[in-house]
């Protein structure tokens, strides 16, 4: 079954609007129109229609509303019905007349009728529909609607389908049975049995969901199992059927959709969507502030094509300024230890705003070794988002430099305690920049704290908005959002020899800094919160499923570290460094005197004029002795090999074997890495302090540095590695017919490749041919010239040239599909991965034909790379969460496209049986994602 509806010319799109509404009231933060009015259900219901129009172009579409103060024909059967439903908050009733207004405005049809309920006329046009074979799609995530789907997976005419507009989920008749257990011509039997308590529909006490379904199976339907009661074994539940039986024929009725009996309100004809007019928009949106509206504004028309996208700006282009940015710097309230009175007042106008902005100062950049300095708080003004409700403060804790020596600092338990209920509350929208970062301080054992509730890090939704964007700092925020130049950290703490800790900077000095920086937040946290849904539904899936959460498991994961064994390290360094020396001894012995392998001068010297090889580039200072440069003269001196071998293995030693034991930290005796997920603009998480993700594994001396990471005593370290993920998102993404056959017959690709480029059999490829084809399939994703890989294969470029042309003559899927990529890139201006991560490309429409061709490879490989980064986000998220409570195994580390894990020695097959799946079901695609794995008591040894 296809994951989407069609849509175009054929297609009826039927909108649920009260599941819209409430929908869009609970997943946005409050806004405000310039009067004051609050508009964040509208402008989510808005930006969730607006994307199926621009989606899915249906040629029909119909928006349906329950009416206000309607009566039901079902309260006519069961006066209780609904009854128990409580009010409207009172932020939303207001913006219910508003909602009905902008679907006008957008010109979507729509209606509602005060004695049928929305659900009564979605199914009645639905059945309309179908008499006139349209695509039927009812945009819902209602269970009752449920009741409506109807056709086989392959037909779409005359269909009948529900969309989840949250979950990019089609709901057809397998779904529901694996929902429910039970077909759609049942499932109103069996809201009948188990009743529903939102709608207050009795059913049958006792009975539930399952046991109804089981009853279902059984005797075929309500009628069946209520003709059948004697059969029934149980004797309470034979008993709760023969009595409730009115209650369960009577809620049959209450759940049935009425589709017959009266007259359609308006014809087919009349819902024709027809597209938006400009002028009609800006007169409804232009008085509640509603800019990114109109500035995405998409033709409707049902003419079966999709609409042009628009071309991402940067952040600041694409945002409105913070006009009228209200900040004193140096209003900032320092609140000390003696005044808890104080701070309780300032917490009690936090949680009444529902809004709270937070900022931790460290003593140091490390959070695993700094300490808690101070705490910066604010209260956004989301009436006026250029303001604050108060002026932000500041809690001193650790400072060393007092300019009044009576002030008291907070000790840090007793004030984390004091905000603990606020920062663990998910209802109160909490604001912050880098969240990781701080929530790794609040993880330490003497604070404890796992905050929730964080509606932006500005950082995150910075990067999820632009990740094109050179950096997403504070400051730089601060300076395009809000016109304001505010001094980074070592505008305080100073830098280079001068640099102090944070602790020794004066509080009269710390606390507005900091003041400043919690209050840009809270301005700026709410404004890029409004962007994030203002970019569509993916993008706040992307930020809100993803990134944040992410965010969290970061923070566990460098807490958490990993064991190393020091000895081992050290026993591979010193054969490293007698390797090493052999070496130098040899580059010296075949130069004929002393020379410093690691010195382009004399490296320059002893080639280019000592031994007359032809010099390719050369810089200000001498000649280049790059890796490249060095890596074409291999094939012509042997010395030249000796010296790439030199400077490889002393990188190796110096990065890794003579650094690693010198980060261990002292506190827990483990290696932590920090973990950077605002800086690929692929999407691709990255690491320092070590880089983990340049640890060497096409190397034996790069692999054996593995051996150096261990599991303690009676655990075991578990690795699990996506398969070739990278290919087999190209085989979903290209849909080419051979690609994706080799990955669903489970065939070795690279085998099968090679046998299609070279035109021989699987049995008679060679292992060179299949090192060919395995330089190509994944140079194909990277954009790799001729020329790279003939220099990765050590083969002539001519000869590189025909294979990739024999590639993509033999693999014709992917030929299209890459210059599909690339001219989707020139017209869009970005690239884009499945679950909608969008990057910018200027470079496309940039003049110099080398600009251009960068920007060609970033519009083929951010797609399939960015893709497969996502996909393992997605499953880090749920792998955490299903280890939650599982003690005896954690996750430690993330690398490339591997998870790794610390999990005591007799579980490792019941972690391997609970993580696998859930890697291999973080996405859906047309081939199947493979995790393979392994344990062992090192690193190396369970990667076999």
């Amino acid at each position: 079954m296809s994951g989407r509806p069609t849509g175009g010319t054929g297609s009826l799109f039927l909108i649920d609007a009260n599941n819209f509404l409430f929908r869009a009231y609970h997943a946005l933060p409050m806004l405000t129109a310039p009067d004051g009015t609050p508009v964040n259900a509208v402008h989510g219901y808005v930006r969730m229609v607006q994307a199926v129009r621009k989606e899915f172009a249906p040629q029909y579409m119909l928006a349906v509303f329950d009416a206000q103060g309607g009566t039901s024909w079902r309260r006519a059967i069961y006066p209780e019905y609904k009854a128990n439903r409580p009010p409207p908050p009172d932020d939303l009733v207001p913006q219910i007349p508003l909602v009905r207004e902008a679907t006008a405005a957008l010109s979507i049809p729509w209606l509602e009728d005060g004695d049928l309920e929305a659900d009564d006329l979605i199914a009645a046009y639905a059945e309309h529909g179908v008499t006139h074979g349209l695509e039927v799609v009812v945009v819902s995530s209602d269970k009752d609607l449920m009741q409506l789907v109807r056709g086989a997976d392959d037909v779409r005419e005359g269909s009948v389908r529900l969309w989840d507009t949250m979950k990019n989920r089609r709901v057809g008749p397998e779904q529901v049975v694996e929902k429910f257990g039970v077909g759609p011509e049942l499932l109103g039997d069996l809201l009948a049995l188990s009743g529903d308590s939102s709608d207050n529909i009795p059913g049958v006490p006792g009975i539930g969901p399952k046991t109804a379904t089981g009853l279902l199976q059984e005797y075929g339907g309500l009628e069946g199992i209520l003709a059948n009661t004697a059969k029934i074994k149980q004797k309470k539940r034979r008993e709760r059927l023969e009595t409730h039986a009115d209650d369960a024929r009577m809620s049959r009725k209450l759940v049935a959709l009425r589709t017959t009996g009266y007259e359609l309100p308006r014809p087919l004809e009349a819902l024709l969507d027809k597209g938006p007019e400009r002028d009609r928009m800006n007169e409804f949106f232009d008085p509640l502030g509603f800019k990114s509206t109109l500035a995405g504004s998409v033709g409707g028309g049902g003419r079966g094509g999709g609409t042009r996208r628009i071309a991402p700006r940067t952040l600041s282009e694409t945002m409105s300024k913070l006009d009228g940015f209200e900040l004193d710097k140096d209003s900032t309230q320092i609140i000390q230890g003696t005044e808890a009175t104080v701070l309780d007042e300032f917490l009690a106008a936090a949680k009444q705003a529902g809004q709270l902005a937070f900022e931790i100062e460290l003593s140091g950049e490390d959070p695993m070794r700094a300490d808690p300095i101070g705490v910066a708080l604010a209260i956004p003004n989301l009436a006026k988002p250029a303001t604050l409700i108060r002026p932000p403060v500041y809690l001193p804790i650790a400072h060393r430099s007092l300019s009044d020596a009576g002030t008291v600092q907070w000790e840090v338990g007793a004030l984390f305690e004091r905000l603990g209920p606020l920062l663990r509350d998910p209802d109160l929208c909490k604001y912050t920049h880098a969240f990781k970062n701080q929530a790794v301080v609040m993880l330490r054992p003497d604070i404890g704290l796992s905050p929730a509730g964080v509606a932006a890090d500005t950082m995150l939704a910075s990067y999820t908005l632009d990740p094109a964007r050179a950096d997403h700092d504070l400051e730089g925020l601060a300076k395009d959002l809000c016109g304001r130049t505010v001094g980074g950290r070592e505008s305080i703490v100073g830098k280079g020899k001068s640099q102090v800790g944070f602790d020794q900077v004066d509080v009269a000095l710390a606390g507005p800094w900091a003041g400043e920086r919690a209050g840009l937040v809270a301005s700026l946290g709410p404004h890029l919160g409004a962007a994030i849904v203002a970019a569509g539904e993916q993008t706040v899936k992307l930020y809100q499923d993803i990134e944040v959460p992410l965010s969290e498991v970061l923070a566990k994961l460098e807490r958490r570290g990993i064991l190393l064994d020091v000895d081992e390290l050290g026993r591979q360094a010193s054969e490293l460094g007698e390797q090493v020396q052999a070496l130098r001894d040899n580059i010296e012995a075949e130069a004929g005197y002393a020379v410093d392998p690691n010195s382009p001068k004399q490296l320059g010297k002893l080639l280019f004029e000592d031994r007359g090889l032809p010099a390719k580039k050369k810089t200000k200072t001498g000649y280049s002795t790059d890796a490249q440069t060095l890596e074409e003269l291999s094939l012509l001196d042997p010395i030249v090999k000796h010296i790439l071998e030199f400077r490889s293995l002393t990188k190796l030693k110096g990065t890794y074997l003579d650094t690693l034991p010198t980060l261990i930290n002292p506190d827990t005796g483990r290696l932590h890495t920090h973990f950077h997920q605002a800086v690929a603009a692929t999407g691709r998480l990255s690491s320092s302090e070590p880089n983990l993700q340049n640890i060497p594994i096409r190397t034996d001396q790069g692999r054996r540095i593995r051996r150096g990471f261990i599991a303690p005593e009676g655990m075991m370290l578990v690795t699990l590695d996506y398969s070739q993920i990278e290919l087999r998102v190209l085989a979903h993404l290209s849909r080419d017919p051979n690609l994706t056959k080799a990955f669903k017959d489970g065939a070795d690709v690279h085998r099968r490749t090679a046998a299609e480029v070279f035109e021989v059999s699987e049995a008679e490829v060679t292992d060179e041919q299949r090192r060919v084809a395995k330089a190509v399939n994944f140079g194909v994703i990277y954009g790799q010239s001729a020329f790279g890989l003939a220099r990765q294969l050590g083969i002539p470029q001519g000869r590189a040239g025909k294979y990739i042309k024999a590639y993509f003559k033999k693999i014709p899927g992917v030929t299209h599909y890459m210059n599909a990529l690339i001219d989707s890139a020139k017209d869009t201006g970005f690239a884009e991965t499945i679950l909608g991560r969008r990057r910018r490309i200027p470079e496309l429409s940039r003049r110099t034909s080398t600009a251009r061709a960068y920007g060609e490879r970033i519009a083929r490989n951010t797609p399939i790379q960015g893709s497969a980064a996502d996909i393992l986000k997605v499953a880090m998220v749920e792998v955490e969460r299903l280890l939650a409570d599982k003690p005896w195994a954690r996750m430690l580390l993330t690398v490339h496209d591997e998870l790794i894990f610390e999990c005591e020695a007799d579980r490792v097959d019941a972690l391997v049986k609970l993580v696998k799946p859930a890697m291999e079901g973080a996405a859906s695609l047309d081939v199947p994602l493979l995790v393979e794995g392994g344990a062992g008591r090192t690193w190396e040894s369970a990667k076999g």
